[in-house]
């Protein structure tokens, strides 16, 4: 299959998907299916996030504003506020990895904030009257905080409007800033590997693909996206200034993560799974030099 119909594919299964009228409210309720209240309180907490700033004398306001952010999150099994720490952490480790005169610590500041803000407001469903996408609802969030109009502004809305899934005439990825923040939105899938992707995976598949079969339909959806998405990261991260050293790790752990997801041994795990949030567990932002280091034999996951 082609790269095109590939492509056309997955555009509509996700867009449609995505913004249906008809979807479940996916809120997680059952206390044991979800990560304790103390570690996502610590992962989501200000002086955790204080940390990714680089302006230390602006840290702890701008780790207060990407909190109260967090806070408009659902608690969705994919989508909550500790999947936007995710994507700040990510957006730390691609903002390393990128030429020091492609973007400077004021500017990685804002992609801090507006990874925060990326799903600001989330729902299951259509996006709110008036907005076309929930990007760009997401986008109102910092009318508080920022003057829309003004460069701080300008940075940070092309950068959210950058991780719209879906056809191409709603994507906008031309600046830099929109290339890190979409890849970090889906840093997970070079990121993690073994049980930990797994882990992602399935809150993926139980919060906006709950319909699709798992050993023919959904692991068919994961074997189209996920090198079709690999070539957008090779394209995009070297677009960026990224070395080619760390591109081949990133795409490595891609290749891995197809593999694992797609043995036709794998089945089904348990929803027990959701009681770890993996990046929680890290005591630090991993270099991103170690990406692709995983080793999936390790993972704890039995095929």
């Amino acid at each position: 299959m082609n790269r095109t119909i590939t492509e056309k594919i997955l555009d509509k299964k996700l867009w449609e998907q995505r913004n249906s009228a008809n979807q479940e409210d996916p809120t997680v309720t059952d206390p044991e299916l979800t990560v304790s209240a103390k570690v996502l309180d610590q992962y989501t907490s200000e002086e955790n996030l204080a940390k990714l700033f680089h302006n230390k004398e602006q840290a702890a306001s701008l780790a207060k504003l990407s909190a109260k952010l967090l806070t408009t999150y659902p608690n969705y099994p994919y989508h909550q506020p500790a999947h936007g720490v995710d994507v700040m952490r990510s957006i730390r480790v691609l903002t390393e990895v990128i030429p020091a005169d492609r973007m400077n610590s004021d500017q990685k500041d804002l992609l801090l904030v507006a990874a925060a803000a990326h799903d600001a407001g989330f729902e299951a469903g259509p996006p709110p009257d008036g907005y076309a996408t929930k990007e760009h609802y997401a986008v109102s969030f910092l009318d508080e905080y920022y003057e829309p109009g003004s460069a701080e502004y300008e940075f940070m809305k092309s950068a959210i409007i950058g991780t719209i899934p879906g056809p191409k005439e709603q994507i906008c990825r031309d600046s830099i800033q929109a290339k890190l923040l979409h890849h970090a939105d889906l840093g997970y899938v070079w990121r993690s590997g073994g049980r930990d992707f797994l882990n992602y995976t399935m809150r993926f598949r139980v919060e906006e693909c709950r319909e699709l079969s798992w050993q023919e339909q959904f692991k068919e959806l994961e074997d189209l996206f996920l090198p079709n998405y690999q070539e957008y990261l090779k394209n995009d991260m070297g677009e960026c200034g990224v070395a080619e050293e760390v591109i081949e790790q990133m795409v490595h752990q891609i290749d891995e993560n197809r593999q694992f997801i797609t043995n036709p041994e794998l089945d089904e795990p348990s929803q027990e799974i959701f009681q770890d949030w993996p990046m929680a567990q890290e005591k630090q932002v991993s270099s991103p030099y170690h990406i692709g280091k995983t080793v999936l034999t390790s993972s704890g996951v039995s095929l």
